[in-house]
């Protein structure tokens, strides 16, 4: 149950107040709009959150109702930031962690239009969030593999529902995991669900932010992970795994 539910203007316009920065896992409702537009959607914005509350006009400029500030100043201004995005068939589902001082703030695109924020109260509760969907029986396990990423995209290109022989073929060619070379195709081009993780982390320190990330395709009986390669340009590590490893590199990656 979240603390609040939110539409993306309003949410838009009141990390506006806070940071005039890009936020991670919040995909700006105005992108690509004109700059009169905007200031138009400005204007309305700021006096419906007057009338709702959310907002009041004072002498040191606007202020936001207690209830949004600690929640949207920790995501605005948060040290770390866990960026998540799972599709299952068609739906995508983008969530995200923000870490500031001694709170983590939970960020979920509930629709098209509406978000919802929360306070994460158990770190134990984002490895069990993060691992939802995943199914429990992997009963393919293999040895790891680097691909390129431009034989992925090939793949993915080729592919038109019924020539998965073909790039199998290619696969076996190029002589990449020869046993599962199908079963890895079919994930690379027609997953079930897939998922992808990012965290930053030490965003605003002097050192930088620095960022690391994984992926994974799965289906009833398998799950491919993908995680770049460390100074392999455009290489990624594909494994197939078991829900086991997947907390584990998961947990791994966590602030």
């Amino acid at each position: 149950m979240h603390q609040i539910t939110i539409t993306d203007i309003d949410l838009w316009y009141l990390f506006l107040i806070k940071s005039p920065n890009i936020i991670l896992g919040f995909p700006s409702p105005v992108r690509g709009f004109l700059k009169h537009d905007i200031e138009s959607i400005t204007e309305k914005t700021s006096q419906e959150l007057i009338k709702k509350g959310i907002i009041s006009r004072q002498s040191e400029g606007l202020l936001i109702d207690p209830k949004y500030d600690d929640l949207i100043v920790g995501i605005a201004h948060s040290e770390n930031t866990i960026l998540c995005v799972r599709n299952l068939s068609s739906n995508e589902n983008l969530i995200s962690y923000h870490y500031k001082d001694e709170k983590i703030i939970y960020l979920e695109r509930i629709s098209e239009t509406l978000y919802g924020i929360s306070i994460i109260n158990s770190k134990d509760s984002i490895l069990a969030n993060l691992t939802e969907g995943f199914y429990s029986k992997s009963t393919i396990l293999g040895n790891s593999f680097p691909i390129n990423n431009k034989v992925i995209n090939d793949l993915r290109e080729a592919y038109n529902g019924d020539n998965i022989q073909i790039i199998v073929d290619k696969l076996a060619h190029l002589k990449i995991a020869e046993n599962n070379s199908e079963k890895m195709v079919r994930l690379f081009v027609d997953p079930k669900y897939k998922f992808s993780l990012v965290v930053y982390k030490n965003k605003h320190t002097k050192h930088g932010m620095g960022s690391n990330g994984v992926a994974f395709l799965g289906d009833d009986e398998s799950i491919l992970m993908l995680e770049p390669i460390n100074g392999g340009a455009g290489k990624t590590m594909a494994s197939f795994v078991s829900i086991e490893m997947v907390s584990e590199k998961i947990q791994s990656l966590l602030p």
